[in-house]
């Protein structure tokens, strides 16, 4: 049996943090799950290929959990995967990023100066003021938005199952809006095909897309029968005889190798 141990880190004063304090943290775990493997379609390709899926699965183990020494800020407890963390919403960082990156387009109505002082104005009252993240949705039938910069999610939703922080439920609004626009133009595209993984299913989950699939696992391998030097080499993965680059780090030379010219004096960016 495999298994893989995971870590989470619960944010313990988010108020200080709020007002320029230094973060304390505190890591819970390791939460252990069985770790499934099963190959799946498989199919000879040839005489010496063999083509399939690699199915994987990921199932939470309390007791091995338990043998692990797991801790979840809760004496006397035992750990488990509903247990409750308190993490920095990412999302709504990455957001706010995304936001000011944006061209500084001139607008002409004040107090917008520019495009992305508009946008995060507009973020800002959908997020965080009361009438809209809470009465409006609610009366129109809505789930509520509310945010802040941290929240409480389970460990299980967070690493697997998936959840969804007030500016994800924002974005899904947005992206249904645009979807009936689409549709009414009388184009028949599918937005949540050309969202990632960790969005599928509309909710937000680290490891989302690599638990209970074989999604992005299809391999084609050498069995060894004309040349036995090949037995079980990789041929193919995913349709593709070579890796995409994004599998490799960028390697760059220290600012010491170029002074000194020594070669192969590399650190990883």
């Amino acid at each position: 049996m495999v298994y893989s141990k995971y870590y989470v880190f619960n944010v313990e004063n988010p108020e200080d943090i709020k007002k320029g304090g230094k973060p304390n943290v505190t890591q819970f775990g390791p939460y252990v799950y069985q770790e499934y493997r099963k190959k799946q379609d498989i199919a000879r390709i040839g005489n010496e290929k063999i083509f399939y899926g690699q199915y994987i699965e990921y199932i939470f183990d309390e007791e091995e959990t338990w043998k692990s020494g797991c801790y979840n800020g809760k004496e006397g407890e035992p750990c488990s995967k509903s247990d409750t963390v308190q993490v920095i919403n990412a999302p709504l960082i990455i957001a706010n990023e995304i936001i000011q990156s944006l061209p500084k387009i001139p607008l002409k109505f004040k107090p917008f100066t520019t495009l992305p002082s508009f946008l995060l104005e507009v973020m800002d009252i959908l997020l965080f003021d009361p009438f809209w993240c809470e009465k409006q949705p609610q009366r129109r039938n809505q789930t509520p938005h509310g945010d802040d910069l941290f929240y409480n999610a389970a460990v299980d939703d967070l690493l697997w199952q998936g959840h969804n922080p007030g500016i994800m439920k924002l974005f899904f609004s947005v992206l249904d809006s645009f979807e009936q626009i689409i549709a009414e133009l009388g184009i028949d595209i599918k937005l949540d095909d050309f969202l990632p993984m960790q969005l599928s299913g509309r909710t937000l989950g680290f490891y989302k897309g690599k638990n209970q699939t074989k999604l992005g696992n299809y391999r084609m391998i050498n069995n060894g029968n004309l040349v036995h030097e090949k037995y079980l080499n990789i041929e193919e993965l995913n349709g593709n005889s070579e890796l995409p680059e994004s599998w490799w780090p960028h390697i760059a030379p220290t600012p010491s190798a170029k002074d000194s010219g020594i070669k192969g004096n590399y650190s990883f960016k």
